[in-house]
């Protein structure tokens, strides 16, 4: 198997990869670039089938299309305009009923939106990064988050919750491993509700249903007629290595596509520093402070946020030295 993140380091070292579980959507499961959905508008209003709990089959596949269908598409983050406004963004979906570049910050916990950018709204950058996913995402998990900054355009309280699991079955599609989740965003006094099947596989929503006076006149559903999964890009391994402390710092000579955040624990596996690294294609050498380190042995553990690989070396820190 290839990885996307290439790392090796002096001496011995260790590889972990998460496995999918079935019902469960982690951060690193995120569909890679290339992975899109098409998406249309219903042309009726159905009664949808809202059904709660574990094992579940939602049938809809009555749903006729309408109108024009739109993309929603992973990019590689630095393909967007104004990357360079969101530096902790590290995964970017292109929203094409909007014409949208929507900038998340994806960690193991949570993918936060962080800004976006179209032509007609311009540039938003959101000081209160909106939290619309956590991992691992299963039946039960709640969630709620402010979305309190200028940049929203639902201020308010945002409740996520995960409300069953099962089959989704569509005209053009059967999607076996699919969340049901409920959102409420308490405006004006009023609790307005949206509701999303999501891919448990990739993260793409399937089907949107927003209830009406959710910025919608009229209760509104959107379900998938396609549904491209990408593959990503193959790099070629790097050598990876850390270098001798010199003056409180330790050298670490790295390569990755993705933010990668990286912790230090002592021989008891007490975490004693953490910190995250930017993206480097090419090999590059960052220098990280251990000033505050007692002589004694280490593990510097680095995780790649997009595949969820982690690897890991010990060192040694002599403050004689």
């Amino acid at each position: 198997m290839k990885l996307r993140y290439a790392l090796f380091l002096s001496g011995l070292s260790l590889c972990l990869v998460h496995h999918a579980q079935v019902g469960v959507l982690n951060s690193n499961e995120m569909g890679l670039p290339g992975t899109s959905v098409t998406l249309s508008a219903a042309a009726t209003a159905l009664d949808l089938d809202f059904e709660t709990g574990e094992g579940v089959t939602w049938d809809f596949s009555d749903l006729s299309p309408t109108g024009i269908p739109f993309n929603n598409e992973v990019r590689v983050p630095s393909t967007g305009a104004h990357i360079s406004q969101f530096p902790s963004a590290n995964f970017l979906l292109y929203e094409g009923a909007l014409a949208r570049y929507a900038y998340y910050s994806r960690t193991p916990s949570a993918l936060e939106r962080v800004g976006s950018y179209s032509a007609s709204n311009g540039l938003r950058t959101f000081s209160d990064p909106q939290i619309e996913l956590v991992f691992p995402l299963e039946i039960d998990v709640v969630n709620s988050d402010t979305w309190q900054h200028s940049a929203s355009l639902f201020p308010g309280t945002l409740d996520l919750m995960c409300i069953g699991t099962g089959t989704l079955i569509l005209p053009d599609m059967v999607r076996n491993d699919v969340l049901l989740l409920e959102l409420a965003n308490a405006t004006a006094g009023t609790l307005v509700e949206q509701y999303q099947w999501i891919d448990a596989t990739n993260g793409m929503i399937l089907v949107n249903h927003v209830a009406e006076g959710f910025f919608v006149p009229t209760a509104m559903t959107q379900f998938a007629t396609n549904l491209v999964v990408g593959i990503g890009e193959e790099h070629e391994a790097l050598d990876m290595r850390i270098h001798s402390v010199a003056a409180d710092q330790l050298f670490v000579t790295y390569t990755s596509t993705d933010l990668t955040d990286w912790t230090m624990t002592d021989a008891s596996g007490r975490q004693v520093a953490m910190g995250r690294l930017p993206a480097q294609p090419a090999a590059a050498t960052q220098a990280l402070d251990v000033s505050a380190l007692p002589s004694g042995i280490y593990v510097l553990e680095l995780r790649d946020q997009r595949a969820g690989t982690r690897m890991a070396q010990r060192f040694f820190r002599d403050r004689a030295n």
